[in-house]
């Protein structure tokens, strides 16, 4: 079963006309991280580390900010620390991260995400292994 069918029966489970329900959904649609625990709960047991938390926020805003730059500055090589600036508007992202951080499980989600409630009409990911 794909990962777009599985999202989309968990969320169906949830009846619109409940409140609660309704709720959950929302929550779903405005937190990746709670989407993730929610309906593909077997890829994300547990909580994400705080660089995939940002990480996420500067692909949901496009953008890179200073409070974001603080954040990852610990894991920024010395000498490329100059290269990274605020960026206002970001038209793509080079996802480059050590093996075994979960670059093809947050990316696959990520997609997921994005195509079950409808958030970027656009998506594209290239990789070589």
């Amino acid at each position: 079963m794909s990962y777009k069918r599985k999202a989309l029966e968990v969320l169906e489970k949830y009846e619109t006309s409940d409140p609660k329900k309704r709720e959950r959904i929302n929550r779903a649609k405005e937190n990746f991280w709670f989407f993730c625990k929610t309906c593909i709960p077997h890829k994300f047991s547990d909580e994400p580390a705080e660089f995939h938390k940002v990480l996420i926020d500067i692909y949901n805003t496009r953008k890179l900010t200073k409070k974001h730059i603080k954040a990852l500055e610990p894991l920024l090589p010395e000498d490329s620390k100059r290269y990274v600036s605020p960026t206002p508007k970001i038209e793509g992202i080079v996802n480059c991260w050590p093996r075994e951080h979960g670059k093809t499980t947050i990316a696959e989600a990520y997609l997921l995400w994005n195509a079950v409630f409808k958030r970027e009409k656009l998506q594209l990911i290239i990789a070589s292994s």
